[in-house]
């Protein structure tokens, strides 16, 4: 027996749940009888429908919000075609075997036009010319494409298949809940059981079945939950539970969390600001769903989130911005930016901040550090931009109950070895170090994506400071690609390469050793397409970072070039250029070369002092491109910025050159005059594959071993990277191992037999003898940091 179809526009089911009462309804879901379980089941589906489109809240950004939802469903309505042909939109053809992606959008088209006209206060609510529409395109999709049933071999990219399309078209059909005869419903419902079956599993281009990870199983976990709701299936309802929990593990390799903070996806690429925000947003909709039911998150999927939150996600936040360094080939998508990606991870905390199961600490500490990063945005940031209705509620909760409750960016240093990324934070600051290793890609090169970024993970440093759009204001598509930021790059034009996605640096080591909120960061410099190698360090200290490089080494015609800074400036902000006391290269166009300078400051963004012998030259040049030359899908529209690069010259084929020099965040020029007249940074070793430099005054010493070797007073057996700290109590060591080979790392430190254990773990063992001191260090897995705390005698 079928439904009756009701007049368009009237929902039938109840005015959306919210708060306890749909709680309420949600528990019921433990009781036995049938009726009450579909009765649980279709409050569990009201909340999500409050999920799409909201409550009735209103607040600062929420009615701008839903003008948004309704002045886009009036655009696509007005897209949607009137003529023969398999479309729904004149530009999108249904043909999966052509190009699926045509597919996903048409649905997502339909779906965001369903929200409108699912979204209460808005023009569109209800509207009877968008529902017709709607209901007519979901009838174009079936006819052209699902009764087909085209096989998933058929599909030119599985995910539209078994993610994008049946997501899109499960929100419709929960919204739609009421409208759409039960024989139409069931038969919609029956495409998404067929695309999905099982949400642990998916059907690859090779025809395959592989098991799903990482965000790619949270969304599928997303699909077959909804598609439950829909079907009243219980069962499909428990699949998503016990897939989530998959999903909430910590992967010793490859996809997913990693247990050092890390999160990858495609195996070897560091995916914190795209796939793990994916992940992370997913997770929260699922357990944000489930809560109060017997299939909400268990403790110790609790546990991982807790971890992700604080030691994935909010490292790599910095006032309001995901930092470009994990977001792949996202970087490349003209309209996803850093504060997009940071905004949907805010609320995606947010939501999970509503879990009961959690602390009120946690809870607190959650939203105070949202708040923060949001009252740090640019003064002319407007967090509500672009979002939805559920969404711009959220943000207004918090602003608007959260007043002065905002935690600031800390002091803090942290590795993940194994993404082969840094972050070191000052107050007003913060440093990034993107490298590449035989574990990790350079970059990632995928469906026309991230066309120019080969030397991305060469040591590209990224500078955070007051200038919120640095890598947001048309970065991408008019910077240099081969003078990035703290890169040694072979000045020569890399063709991308669709045919290796993910290159890794075959043979080269990246990490680093983490002292309370001190670091070393090191890496093997091997060129993307070319012959260079070297070795390079960056040692953090509380005001600057020093890099160092040595043993650079080339053959190729082309000149090699560090470059030190290659900064953007807004239009009409140009910031003026001093070296050694002298205003240079002040107009666009200007370049100018200097032998052995001592310093260089650059106003708005700070100083830079050369610690040794160095060709170094400035260029004031404006660069123009589009998001077409980054991505085959961007726009062809022009666009121009200025940059003032800052570079280290070494010639062509060069044999072991070398660089060394501070950057110095926000310093003044006298600042950064007076710090190169005093030299208070000690380089002590400079060697092609030992490094070692110690700061006066503040007791550190960092070292970096790629072979075994000696440097002033240390000694080390194996490849690792060492910071040291000398009090009037002792000395705290702290090592990581650099090759990643969890063998036992020896290190003899001369002039140090008088100190004795103190607190250290099982990990570490100490011998003196004589005037020396001798660590063995048993490596904590993977490259992380292992600490030893020794006392005077």
């Amino acid at each position: 027996m079928t439904r009756e179809k009701p007049k368009h526009g009237l929902i039938t089911r109840r005015t959306v749940l919210v708060g306890a009462a749909a709680l309420t309804g949600a528990a019921a879901l433990t009781v036995a009888t049938p009726q009450q379980a579909t009765e649980a089941l279709g409050a569990l589906q009201e909340r999500w429908i409050t999920h799409l489109v909201g409550t009735s809240r209103d607040g600062r950004g929420v009615q701008a919000a839903r003008s948004r939802v309704a002045d886009r469903a009036r655009d696509l309505l007005g897209r949607t075609t009137s003529g023969s042909g398999p479309r729904v939109f004149d530009d999108l053809v249904l043909d999966p075997t052509t190009n699926s992606a045509h597919l996903t959008e048409t649905l997502h088209r339909l779906r965001a036009m369903t929200i409108a006209w699912a979204t209460p206060h808005t023009s569109t609510h209800r509207s009877e010319p968008l529902l017709a529409a709607i209901l007519e395109g979901l009838r174009q999709m079936d006819d052209q494409v699902y009764r087909s049933d085209p096989p998933a071999s058929a599909w030119t990219n599985w995910w539209d298949r078994e993610i994008g399309s049946p997501q899109a078209l499960a929100d419709c059909l929960v919204l739609l809940d009421g409208v759409l005869t039960e024989d139409t419903r069931n038969a919609y419902a029956r495409t998404i059981a067929r695309a999905v079956p099982d949400p642990t599993r998916y059907d690859g281009p090779d025809s395959q079945t592989h098991q799903a990870t990482g965000a790619n199983l949270v969304d599928l976990c997303r699909t077959v939950l909804v598609h439950g709701l829909v079907t009243r299936d219980p069962g499909r309802i428990g699949d998503t539970a016990a897939a989530l929990r998959l999903a909430c593990q910590f992967a010793d390799e490859g996809d997913g969390l990693h247990r050092d903070g890390s999160y990858l996806q495609h195996s070897v690429v560091p995916y914190t600001g795209a796939y793990g925000v994916t992940w992370l947003e997913g997770v929260s909709r699922i357990a944000w769903l489930l809560m109060g039911t017997r299939w909400q998150l268990d403790r110790e999927s609790l546990d991982v989130l807790r971890f992700a939150v604080d030691d994935t996600f909010a490292p790599v936040i910095h006032d309001g911005r995901l930092m470009s360094f994990v977001r792949g080939r996202e970087i490349s998508r003209e309209r996803s930016t850093e504060h997009s990606a940071a905004a949907t991870a805010m609320v995606a905390m947010l939501r999970l901040a509503q879990l009961p199961q959690l602390s009120p600490r946690t809870v607190r500490s959650w939203r105070e550090r949202c708040r923060g990063w949001v009252d740090r945005s640019r003064p002319d940031y407007d967090p509500f931009q672009g979002t939805d209705v559920s969404t711009a509620q959220a943000l207004a909760d918090l602003l608007d109950t959260d007043r002065g409750a905002a935690l600031p960016e800390p002091d803090s240093s942290v590795v993940f070895p194994d993404s082969a990324r840094a972050v070191h934070r000052r107050s007003g600051w913060a440093f990034a170090v993107s490298m590449a290793a035989e574990h990790v890609a350079r970059y990632e090169l995928m469906n026309g994506e991230n066309l120019r970024a080969a030397h991305t993970g060469a040591g590209m440093t990224y500078l955070y400071d007051g200038d919120d759009g640095q890598f947001t204001d048309q970065f991408w598509p008019t910077v240099d690609p081969n003078r990035l930021p703290g890169t040694t790059v072979v000045q020569a034009p890399v063709a991308p390469d669709q045919r290796v996605p993910s290159p890794l640096a075959v043979g080269a080591w990246a990490g680093g050793a983490v002292l309370d909120t001190y670091l070393a960061a090191a890496m093997t410099v091997s060129g993307a397409a070319s012959d260079l190698t070297g070795y390079a360090s960056w040692f953090c200290f509380d005001d600057y970072v020093l890099a160092l490089g040595t043993g650079l080494s080339s053959g190729a015609a082309e000149a090699v070039e560090t470059t030190v800074e290659n900064r953007l400036f807004h239009a009409g902000n140009i910031g003026s250029l001093t070296v050694d006391g002298e205003q240079a290269v002040s107009e666009p166009g200007d370049t100018r070369t200097w032998q052995n300078p001592d310093w260089a400051h650059l106003e708005g963004v700070g100083g830079y002092v050369f610690l040794g012998d160095a060709a170094v030259r400035a260029e004031h040049r404006q660069r123009s491109g589009s998001w077409a030359d980054v991505n085959e899908a961007g726009s062809t529209e022009a666009v121009t910025r200025t940059y003032v690069s800052i570079v280290i010259e070494h010639g062509t084929r060069p044999s072991a050159a070398s660089y060394a020099y501070l950057v110095v965040p926000g310093a003044t020029a006298a600042e950064t005059a007076a710090l190169a007249g005093r030299r208070d940074i000690w380089v002590g070793a400079a060697r092609p594959a030992h490094h070692l430099v110690s700061q006066d005054g503040s007791g550190i010493t960092m070292a970096t071993f790629w072979q075994p070797g000696e440097v002033p007073g240390l000694r080390s057996d194996a490849p690792c990277s060492v910071v040291t700290r000398e009090s009037d109590d002792g000395l705290t060591v702290a090592v990581a191992d650099l090759a990643r080979r969890a063998a036992p790392i020896r290190l003899v430190l001369s002039g140090k037999g008088r100190l004795r254990p103190g607190d250290a773990d099982g990990s570490v063992t100490v011998r003196s003898f004589g005037s020396d001191l001798e660590l063995t260090v048993r490596p904590a897995a993977a490259g992380r940091t292992v600490v030893a705390r020794l006392r005077t005698s």
